[in-house]
């Protein structure tokens, strides 16, 4: 259809309609999206998280997808607000924007009759005006307003954070501490330098030379045996680490995909201990948070897992 041929009443009769559509697609995306994370599937992907696979998988911005996975779990709590959403009483900017809000103030706004009564309030109003509103509720505004990190360049990006007084005396005092070494040093300096200060300490070590490597695991471990127990080694951590490149290992195995995540990770028994595995490289390896979970649940199943994790099931 040629829109510059229609009428302007069938025009705006059209895009009315398209819109409701949209609304009501938008309520299916969000319920498509629960059901996902219920069963866990993104993490059967391939995918560290749901907000990884709506990013990589369904192609949404970042800030679209969190929207999303914001709004569609405050309307798992509470049903009432579907039918806000598909009337356009309540957009996903004010969803996602409550429910962070809810999990901010948590100890402050308990039950669902607090939640619903602060929804009412935020009915129809505009992005600004619900963003005021909850900071004048709020026992700490300056955690509703969201940190940006905007790329400028191909080698430059724009930080832009809310610091509060205690975390301008640690600068201070920082930058007076580093007075003789670094003086007059920009904030950026600051950072950067108790960044590395940091990643110093917390790095795996690079692993030893082989010679080294022998000598150790020849010591004998009589009060830390490898087998049933849950300690580890630091050699033993440092040589898994290294091996599997710092990130989880799951692998899809109907797509191929390797999830890769660099956050949460905890080393996975292969065999698992409680059945008699062993605490060495070879039967170590890699994997964030939820694929660990996922493994867990293969094994021992979801009914002793429950109480882990209730999320994933």
């Amino acid at each position: 259809m040629n829109l510059r041929e229609i009428s302007n009443d069938l025009l705006l009769s059209r895009a009315q309609s398209l819109a409701q559509k949209e609304r009501e697609l938008s309520l299916e995306v969000l319920q498509h999206l629960r059901e996902i994370e219920r069963r866990s599937l993104y993490a059967k992907c391939g995918y560290p998280s749901l907000f990884e696979y709506a990013v990589q998988e369904l192609k949404y911005s970042q800030g679209a997808a969190h929207r999303r996975i914001a709004s569609m779990r405050l309307l798992k709590e509470i049903p009432e607000m579907e039918a806000k959403l598909e009337t356009g009483e309540m957009s996903l900017s004010t969803l996602s924007r409550a429910q962070t809000f809810f999990r901010q103030e948590k100890a402050h706004v308990k039950g669902r009759d607090e939640k619903l009564e602060i929804l009412k309030v935020l009915e129809n109003k505009s992005a600004r005006e619900v963003e005021r509103e909850l900071v004048c509720r709020s026992s700490e505004p300056e955690k509703l307003i969201p940190e940006r990190l905007r790329p400028i360049s191909e080698t430059h990006s724009e930080l832009k954070i809310l610091l509060n007084t205690e975390m301008l005396k640690v600068l201070e005092e920082l930058k007076c501490l580093l007075s003789h070494a670094r003086p007059n040093a920009s904030l950026k300096e600051l950072l950067e330098f108790a960044l590395r200060e940091t990643l110093t300490r917390l790095r795996p070590r690079p692993l030893l030379p082989t010679s080294e490597l022998e000598q150790q695991s020849s010591k004998p471990h009589i009060s830390r045996p490898t087998r049933f127990t849950r300690y580890l080694a630091q050699h033993i951590k440092r040589e898994v680490w290294h091996r599997d490149g710092g990130m989880c290992t799951y692998v899809d195995p109907v797509s191929g995909k390797c999830c890769g995540s660099k956050h949460f990770l905890e080393y996975d028994h292969i065999h698992p201990l409680a059945l008699g595995g062993e605490s060495t490289p070879d039967n170590l390896r890699l994997r964030c948070r939820v694929h660990n979970q996922v493994a867990a649940l293969g094994v021992y199943g979801h009914q002793k897992m429950a109480r882990f994790i209730p999320r994933m099931l």
